[in-house]
């Protein structure tokens, strides 16, 4: 079923690539601009929020060990640099050790960020098509007012309002203890991510609310036997009781619901006497979902786009659609550079911008009609007669970060199959 769905997904989107294009292949021709360089990568920016001990860092640790190396055929994986990957090896050496406590949280002064490269084989060697950055702020600074803490709330604000995605960690531990009805998650969710929440509000993009350690809630009063969406249900009905945060879904057009364990149901337990979360002497690594936040961002971003915009789109182009099929790989990416420039691709381009509320650069609004296109991109592939190396290097990337796209699209349809409470949003 989910890939089902995954195949009429781009249905939707493919009106409005036609209507572009339509603009595109009907423009004047009198100038030429040149085509954007085979390197220039299209970069995602997320934020990640939370309070201290939320897991904000553990999880950061966890997605970039489950997706370092190419494995399980994944069309891509995560590359850094050096000292960041050591960082970020040394949180796990801490996680993954029972001797040793869970790791600190991260203080004002800490907050880093990360830059992951999506490397895909290109030309017969891995090279980066895709980028991501990633900030993992302290979650002191929504916790306490300090001279330094009130410029770090102003830097956030900053990054918040630039981002594709913003993540806000909900501490499982403290979900726990709302379903349960003790003062501790209440306070938690009425008081202490209060501000984490109205910085999330003023934002344009995604929102995902990532409710850290899941292996641990359970025993809240759950059916014996329920699953992992019959308890993701329970939850996001009581979180959805709570006014402020029924009050940001009811203003955004997604947010989502996701669940996350950076080291899987069997390596800790929850003390219910004491809240304590100790790790299991035998346990081992399993981490769940850590992939879907990151995952979500494009889909979501194309989703928004094309709900907004395909109602602009003008009929009867299926003349400009069979050109389209003739372009070849490098014309394809002339076209691109050459109507964003235009009065047209200016006119595109604002739209993204009212609808984002943010501007973007060419290299991600390219990859968005890359993606939209990619059925006639395909068609021109084939009946093209000649390809030049710049050309062949051109498509070879283009088509690696569309198997990149293709592979989020895919892995949130299959978690939506399975946990269909994560959607928060009706519209």
């Amino acid at each position: 079923m989910a890939y089902v769905l995954f195949a009429l997904a781009g249905l939707g989107l493919v009106a409005l690539v036609i209507g572009l294009l339509a603009v595109l292949l009907a423009r004047p021709r009198r100038s030429r601009v040149a085509p954007p360089a085979a390197d220039a990568v299209p970069t995602v920016e997320i934020v990640a929020l939370g309070i201290s001990g939320s897991g904000k860092t553990v999880f950061l640790a966890s997605l970039f060990h489950e997706l370092h190396v190419p494995l399980g055929g994944r069309p891509y994986f995560l590359g850094t640099d050096a000292e960041q990957r050591v960082t970020l090896s040394g949180v796990l050496r801490e996680v993954s050790d029972p001797t040793l406590p869970w790791p600190p949280g991260t203080m004002v002064g800490q907050t880093r960020r990360f830059t992951f490269d999506c490397l895909s084989k290109v030309d017969d060697r891995w090279r980066p098509v895709l980028r991501l950055n990633y900030l993992d702020y302290a979650g002191e600074v929504l916790e306490h007012t300090s001279e330094g803490g009130r410029q770090a709330l102003q830097q956030l604000e900053t990054y918040v309002k630039g981002a594709d995605a913003v993540l806000g960690m909900l501490d499982g531990r403290r979900i726990v203890e709302f379903m349960r009805g003790a003062a501790g998650g209440r306070t938690y969710l009425t008081a202490a991510i209060q501000p984490m929440l109205g910085i999330m509000a003023a934002t344009h993009c995604p929102i995902y609310l990532v409710i850290t350690k899941w292996d641990i809630v359970r025993g809240f009063g759950e059916p014996e036997n329920a699953d992992d969406n019959t308890r993701l249900d329970r939850v996001r009905d009581a979180l959805l009781s709570l006014p402020q945060l029924r009050g940001l879904v009811n203003m955004r057009s997604i947010v989502r619901l996701i669940p996350v364990s950076a080291v899987g149901p069997d390596f800790a337990t929850l003390d219910a006497t004491t809240g304590r979360i100790d790790k299991r002497a035998d346990g081992m690594l399993q981490p769940m979902n850590v992939e879907v936040p990151i995952a979500a961002v494009l889909p979501d971003l194309f989703r928004r786009v094309a709900a907004t915009m395909d109602v602009r789109v003008s009929a009867g182009v299926d003349a400009q659609v069979r050109e389209m099929m003739r372009l070849s790989p490098l014309q394809w990416s002339s076209a691109i550079a050459h109507f964003l420039s235009r009065p047209a691709g200016a006119a595109v381009r604002a739209t993204l911008d009212i609808v984002l509320g943010r501007s973007y650069g060419s290299e991600v609004v390219g990859l968005l009609l890359d993606w939209m296109g990619r059925p006639y991109r395909r068609k021109g592939e084939e009946v093209a007669a000649f390809r030049t190396d710049a050309e062949r290097q051109l498509a070879e990337v283009s088509q690696a970060r569309i198997a990149i796209v293709e592979h989020f699209h895919k892995t949130m349809y299959v978690f939506e199959d399975r946990l269909p409470a994560s959607r928060l949003w009706t519209r």
